[in-house]
């Protein structure tokens, strides 16, 4: 760990433990450089640093992302956002300047936002390789409401890792199933609008969505396309096996050579979401 990172945190009072859940030392160096940024930008206002995402749930797949949310007790300011964009870039992605390798998606949220629970909270910041042309045109995000935050904050409570602070079910409170469900759903439109530029993802999501509708639980999208696929007609399978493939690193992202459209298949998967909720949902419990 960079020496810059460990005697900032130990100067914060924030550092219990550093643990990486990483499957190659150049992941790591990219997790050292978002810690550093974070520190360095944001300092004594953190309260937490968490690993999600596939790290946690499976183990780092071929296109994964690296999923960092941070907890902080006040809200943020334009120059630490501006500051922030300019730290995570060159260290994001394949066009990352000092370290290329796999997109970096930070969320940053203040704990007065979300504890106690609230439909719609207000996230601080957010990083994401997406909207990297619009950060190089000088882009700087601002806070907004983001529904998006519920399926974020389930997953973190289904399964993540503390880099720096408490487990992060001390800190936050477990998000309703109907606004869990609502969130999700809401999400739907926007994801069909970028089908055709990110098929692999988007039917995925929907898979993943349509699993937790229906099951009450947060899993890897390759479990939850497996799951989805069983519930698909067979005319309509081939996009969404593809895109689990391709998730898995057997197959490559293009789906050129699917014969059925992505879009049907995506629109079987969303019919998979008006399934009956479990009668105790794992996002209500405790």
């Amino acid at each position: 760990m960079p020496g810059f990172v460990a005697a900032h945190l130990c100067r914060c009072g924030r550092l219990l433990s550093v643990q990486f859940l990483v499957v190659n030392q150049h992941d790591r160096y990219q997790l050292d450089g978002v810690l550093d940024a974070v520190t360095f930008v944001v300092g004594q206002g953190v309260v937490g640093v968490y690993q999600y995402g596939s790290a946690v749930l499976g183990g780092l797949r071929t296109h994964s992302d690296i999923d960092v949310f941070v907890l902080l007790d006040r809200r943020t300011r334009l120059d630490e956002r501006r500051s922030l964009v300019e730290a995570i870039m060159p260290i994001s992605g394949r066009r990352g300047t000092r370290i290329s390798g796999r997109p970096i998606e930070l969320t940053m949220a203040f704990q007065g936002e979300i504890r106690p629970w609230r439909r719609h909270p207000r996230r601080e910041f957010q990083y994401g390789e997406w909207l990297r042309d619009d950060y190089e045109s000088g882009f700087v995000p601002q806070p907004v409401s983001d529904p998006d935050l519920a399926p974020l904050i389930a997953t973190l409570l289904t399964a993540s890792k503390a880099l720096v602070g408490p487990p992060v079910a001390t800190l936050l409170d477990p998000v309703p199933y109907d606004d869990l469900v609502s969130a999700m759903r809401g999400g739907v439109p926007g994801l069909l609008d970028e089908l055709d530029e990110d098929t692999t993802n988007v039917l995925l999501t929907l898979a993943r969505i349509a699993y937790t509708i229906s099951q009450g639980s947060i899993v890897t999208k390759d479990e939850a396309a497996a799951w989805a696929l069983t519930g698909l007609p067979d005319d309509f399978r081939e996009p969404l096996a593809h895109a689990r493939l391709a998730y898995l690193g057997e197959a490559n992202q293009s789906h050129g050579d699917c014969v059925v459209s992505p879009y049907q298949t995506a629109i079987h998967l969303i019919h998979q979401m008006i399934d009956p909720p479990p009668d105790d949902p794992p996002a209500n419990r405790q």
